[in-house]
């Protein structure tokens, strides 16, 4: 008899609220909860990442263009490459100094066009700025 007693205290003890197991079924949160809560987790990363990544495209995309020259020591003018985005660029908006150097605009519209270009530069340093901008454009030796 003492066999059973002691047989049926272990059940006792095994099944009785305090053990561990039952502490931990009574606390733990559900299957349901954790598996609601990894979504919202991923979903809000991804989110972020679309955001970072969208605004990062967004400000390559609007980056103005510049005019580009090259210089032509022999003949002493910086011929104009290439003009610049979708907005052209107005002679008016350069600041070129010396102010002694000449602008060859071959169509007399004001605007740069590729193909046209600075002269009378020999002997000279000459600076280009984009005023609206405010960007030094280069600076190129013929001296």
């Amino acid at each position: 008899m003492e066999t059973h007693k002691s047989g049926s205290r272990n059940n006792q003890v095994l099944n009785s609220p305090t053990t561990f197991s039952n502490l931990m079924r009574d606390y733990a949160v559900s299957e349901i909860i954790g598996v609601v809560l990894m979504v919202a987790i991923v979903v809000a990363l991804a989110a972020a990442i679309f955001v970072v990544l969208t605004s990062m495209t967004a400000t390559t995309q609007t980056m103005p263009k510049f005019p580009t020259f090259s210089q032509q020591r022999e003949d002493g003018k910086l011929l104009v490459l290439y003009t610049g985005g979708q907005q052209e660029v107005k002679w008016s908006d350069l600041l070129i100094n010396p102010d002694t150097v000449e602008i060859y605009d071959e169509d007399n519209d004001g605007f740069l066009d590729a193909g046209e270009y600075i002269y009378n530069c020999t002997g000279k340093e000459v600076k280009i700025s984009y005023i609206p901008a405010n960007v030094l454009l280069g600076t190129w030796d013929f001296t």
